[in-house]
């Protein structure tokens, strides 16, 4: 089994990924936060948690709206099917928004 990526599972992962974000070099990486240049190339590659907390609101806002209507207009909705399609709506959510930050294939 391989080593799990010592900085997906590091405390300043966050902190790692925005600075890839903004095309900081990876020699620089290494020299701000230890390690090989070689470490964030291949960390650069890995699948990214789910969006931030700021996303996931946002994505309730928009969808609290209609469903209040709808839940209004039908009130004998059986509720855990709402529940049941707002997981699956928040399982999309998370593969579209990790798929959006994956790097470009080479």
């Amino acid at each position: 089994m391989p080593k799990p990526c010592p900085i997906c599972t590091g405390p300043q992962r966050d902190e790692v990924d925005e600075a890839i974000d903004a095309r900081v070099s990876f020699r620089d990486l290494a020299a701000r936060f230890g390690g090989t240049k070689d470490r964030y190339l291949r960390h650069r590659r890995h699948p990214r948690p789910p969006g931030p907390s700021g996303e996931a609101s946002e994505l309730a806002n928009l969808l609290s709206g209609p469903l209040n209507i709808f839940l209004a207009r039908h009130p004998h909705t059986d509720i855990s099917l709402v529940k049941e399609a707002l997981g699956v709506l928040g399982k999309a959510a998370t593969k579209a928004f990790a798929a959006s930050r994956a790097p470009a294939p080479a």
